[in-house]
């Protein structure tokens, strides 16, 4: 497997990627799992959150697409700040410039099926993990069901909710917050069998300083 970080500018092999990102996300949100609110017709999953401050971590295995993850930064619009914001109920624990919003996570159906932990998913988590600490994140949020919630503390993150979990789409809910350090990279690694995390180095851009976060 390869872990790829697409951040603008990205080249043709970049924009290929993110192409079928965009369909495969399409094809598990909306015909799989039934966002309804997601459909386009040229089925392409893609937001006002897949803009020039989002970055991309795709996962590759055999030169095909497998599993993929997005963060934005949470000084920026997030999908936190703006259709989850009903979900935070409790201050940021830090600046908004030291954390990122961690969204759009999926593996490949035909990846998942007879397998209890997928290797994909074990890649996207060591990947977001050692890609915030290279940019010196010290927070990531999200926002998923809780099982998800219950996924990353079983491989040693500290994760912390933001509020209290409510029922969508008929599923409880909630917003949370994943203290980004060594400690839970090692936790992750551990849990995907791993010495190291598959993440090429990658510059860390300029963070700009705040103090709040724009929905509190």
């Amino acid at each position: 497997m390869k872990v790829h970080i697409l951040r603008d500018p990205v080249d043709r092999r970049g924009r290929d990627l993110l192409e079928m990102n965009y369909r495969l996300r399409h094809r598990i949100f909306v015909e799989l799992q039934g966002w309804e609110t997601l459909r386009r017709p040229d089925g392409r999953d893609i937001d006002a959150f897949d803009n020039g401050d989002a970055t991309h971590l795709l996962v590759t295995c055999g030169g095909e697409l497998v599993g993929g993850s997005r963060l934005t930064p949470l000084d920026k619009p997030t999908l936190l700040q703006t259709v989850f914001s009903g979900l935070v109920e409790l201050d940021l624990p830090a600046s908004p410039s030291l954390g990122a919003d961690w969204t759009r996570f999926y593996v490949r159906p035909d990846r998942r099926e007879g397998r209890r932990r997928a290797p994909e998913s074990a890649a996207l988590f060591c990947a977001v993990m050692e890609y915030a600490l290279q940019q010196g994140l010290g927070y990531i949020t999200f926002v998923s069901s809780v099982y998800m919630l219950e996924h990353g503390t079983a491989v040693g993150w500290r994760i912390t909710p933001l509020g209290r979990a409510r029922m969508i789409d008929g599923k409880p809910t909630v917003a949370a917050w994943i203290e980004v350090s060594e400690a839970a990279l090692d936790g992750a690694r551990r849990a995907a069998g791993w010495s190291a995390a598959p993440v090429p180095p990658h510059r860390r851009p300029p963070r700009r300083e705040t103090t709040r976060p724009a929905w509190r």
